[in-house]
């Protein structure tokens, strides 16, 4: 019996530093799972929350625009 596909993958199209990232992924899970936005909008408010951060290093592009959603609605 073949596994059940993955529903949704969210990837970087570029190489990325994880801890300029992490607050991104950490925002972006919590929109999903605690908030409940779908995934497209959970991303969406993740990176505008970087975008408008005090942190230079977090509003600059390289450190959300990579990331992209493949895929469909999880439930997880």
């Amino acid at each position: 019996m073949a596994p059940d596909p993955v529903p949704l993958v969210v990837a970087s199209l570029w190489p990325v530093d994880s801890n300029v990232t992490a607050p991104l992924m950490i925002k972006f899970h919590n929109y999903r799972r605690i908030q409940g936005y779908s995934s497209a909008e959970a991303l969406r408010r993740a990176q505008c929350d970087l975008l408008a951060d005090p942190d230079e290093r977090l509003r600059s592009p390289y450190a959300w625009a990579s990331f992209v959603i493949y895929g469909g609605h999880a439930s997880f």
